[in-house]
């Protein structure tokens, strides 16, 4: 996209398998192609996920589907990718009866005469066709002095009209390969794009196994201090701790003990320090008793 020249309006309706839309355009050169009927055809830019499932919608069969479809923008082109459907267009309408000055009932004759001309039912651009019936003299209301030359003039007519068709043949078969390579462009941007997707979402399945193992190990490994701090401190819940260096240290102030910069194997050898500690505390003393000692003259007279 060069450059924006509008934007879409609010007033967007779905209808008969069509969308229709409001526009607004701001910029002049712009507005000056439109009017001059050189370039109103609309392009809609868009990107998708292509789900290659075949099926059939309506009694019609299909290869795939789009799926998540973002759009991006609204481009004016000479010739869209869906044809003739997708147009700039407004309620005024020609009546090149009363602009041409033509003869009533004359617009069936020209019809007829174009149509020969062309010979089939081709698009034609609206300039063309004034210069058209402007040379079919025959059916306009004019004096027959000026009907001389009038088979030449439609003769001209006639291989202008041919000429034009030639071109505009011309312009479609270029566009039709440029579609073309277009589309095999995207068919493989698409398939680079799953790739792409399937080896992200490969990475990132792994990262969350990898995660969930980390945090299993650091759940574990926060149990087991729980209980292994239970002989000093008693049960505590685990709320607030996230690791096991956490409940160590916990366990550790509470009884007093300074392990500021200690963290890992050093807590948890403090911790066992201090539970030996504790139990050494609770051994009993040994007991003194008269059995445990020969009598002697000394102590005799005691008993």
């Amino acid at each position: 996209m060069e450059y924006t020249i509008g934007t879409t309006g609010s007033d967007i309706a779905f209808e008969g398998g069509r969308l229709y839309g409001d526009l607004s355009v701001w910029d002049g050169n712009a507005i000056a192609i439109i009017e001059a009927k050189k370039m109103e055809e609309l392009s809609a830019g868009y990107a998708y996920t292509a789900d290659m499932t075949s099926g059939e919608f309506n009694g019609e069969h299909y290869d795939g589907v789009m799926r998540n479809i973002h759009g991006n923008h609204i481009a004016l082109v000479y010739r869209g990718r869906i044809g003739r459907d997708a147009i700039i267009s407004d309620h005024q309408t020609v009546d090149l009866e009363t602009e041409m000055k033509l003869k009533k009932g004359a617009l069936p004759v020209l019809a007829a005469q174009i149509k020969k001309a062309l010979g089939m039912d081709a698009d034609i651009p609206e300039n063309q066709l004034r210069d058209i019936l402007s040379a079919v003299k025959l059916g306009m209301d004019v004096s027959p002095e000026e009907l001389d030359g009038a088979k030449d003039e439609e003769q001209k007519a006639a291989e202008a009209a041919k000429a034009a068709q030639d071109e505009e043949e011309a312009k479609k078969k270029a566009t039709d390969e440029e579609e073309a390579e277009k589309k095999a462009k995207d068919e493989e941007e698409a398939k680079k794009q799953a790739a792409d997707n399937e080896e992200n979402k490969k990475a990132m399945d792994s990262a969350l196994a990898a995660t969930k193992d980390a945090t299993i190990k650091q759940m574990t490994a926060m149990f087991g201090a729980l209980r292994e701090v239970e002989p000093l401190v008693g049960v505590i819940a685990m709320d607030g701790f996230t690791s096991a260096d956490d409940v160590y240290a916990y366990a550790l102030k509470q009884k007093g003990i300074a392990c500021d910069g200690v963290n890992g194997a050093g807590l948890a050898h403090m911790v066992r320090m201090a539970k030996d500690n504790a139990n050494a505390a609770k051994q009993p003393k040994l007991a003194m008793d008269a059995d445990a000692f020969a009598e002697d003259a000394h102590t005799a007279r005691f008993k």
